[in-house]
């Protein structure tokens, strides 16, 4: 792979020093308590600890990916060395493998498709969705900095239960990854038109036979998107499904999570667990009303379960499957 330019040294001062309050802050949690938030929030202003202050340029993460930031909150992990989101991003590490196919629906600027891109390797397929176009910007940077462009197929298109067009909001004040079919209430926003489609019209028209894994991110639209996924999900081969359950976002865009969860259950998926910050997973009952303020969840139907030594186990600790 040629060696990218502009990396972001991991021994320049203003990184490193964040990279050490970073780990501090995990490893002392309660510590954090003792302080007030608003002199939290001077120090970091005093000491260039926001956003703002990442520079734009290339971050080789520890993991050897390098990926594109710039000066938005949903860089600042990645800034400073730490995975963006660590539970789910050690779980699909070890759940994933050589030759699998893969859909990444809500890709934004790639994190998790870069990752998925690694462990299929080159026998394998991700298929790659996200319409909002400075997010779709940052994705096709990060597949061909990584060199895994052979392998990805990326999708400037909105997925849902119907084919058409859809507005997407971009808030001012929030990350790029906050961008959303609805308005969220907010009055200081940017509307982008995208296309739109279903997974079960997408695959239909592209010749994919099959999907291991499935991840959905969308920001409370996901219902939407298993809607358009029905035939997917209804087959005895369905794939695992991680997505993101908000009971905020869900409810600006109309629904209820469990209304997610019965649908997947209609589908035939009767094992689901929620994912903890160590990509361990504890079982949820399907049956009853969760109280689904935020989480990660991964759904899966017996014969994905019993295939699935990580599941079967629980989820990961220090193990997983690496991709050469």
């Amino acid at each position: 792979m040629p060696e990218a330019q502009g990396v972001i040294a991991e021994e320049t001062i203003h990184r490193r020093f964040w990279s050490y309050v970073q780990a501090a802050a995990m490893r002392h949690e309660g510590l954090k308590q003792c302080v007030p938030t608003s002199l939290r929030r001077l120090c970091r202003r005093i000491l260039a600890g926001e956003h703002d202050a990442i520079p734009e340029g290339v971050i080789r993460h520890k993991d050897g990916r390098l990926l594109f930031v710039g000066p938005d909150r949903i860089y600042w992990r990645i800034y400073c060395g730490l995975d963006f989101e660590p539970g789910p991003t050690k779980l699909v590490q070890s759940l994933l493998g050589k030759g699998d196919t893969v859909l990444d629906v809500g890709a934004n600027f790639g994190w998790y498709t870069t990752i998925f891109a690694r462990q299929v390797q080159n026998g394998g397929r991700v298929f790659a969705f996200e319409p909002v176009p400075a997010a779709f910007e940052q994705l096709q940077k990060n597949i061909q900095i990584n060199n895994v462009g052979d392998r990805c197929m990326l999708n400037q298109m909105a997925l849902g239960s119907t084919e058409g067009t859809v507005d997407l909001h971009v808030f001012e004040d929030l990350p790029l990854s906050h961008s959303s079919v609805s308005d969220l209430g907010r009055s200081s926003f940017k509307t982008f038109p995208a296309p739109l489609t279903t997974i079960d019209r997408f695959m239909e028209s592209h010749a994919v036979k099959r999907v291991d894994f499935f991840k959905c991110d969308v920001e409370g639209a996901e219902l939407a998107v298993f809607y358009g996924a029905a035939d997917l999900l209804r087959h005895k081969d369905a794939p695992i499904v991680m997505f993101e359950c908000n009971a905020e976002t869900s409810a600006a865009v109309g629904w209820n999570p469990n209304e997610v969860i019965r649908f997947l259950r209609d589908c035939g998926y009767d094992h689901l667990f929620e994912i903890d910050d160590s990509g361990g997973v504890a079982r949820v009952p399907f049956g009853s009303n969760l109280e689904l303020h935020e989480k990660n969840l991964v759904a899966a139907k017996s014969k994905r379960v019993l295939a699935s030594h990580v599941l079967a186990r629980g989820g990961v600790s220090d193990f997983g499957r690496q991709a050469n």
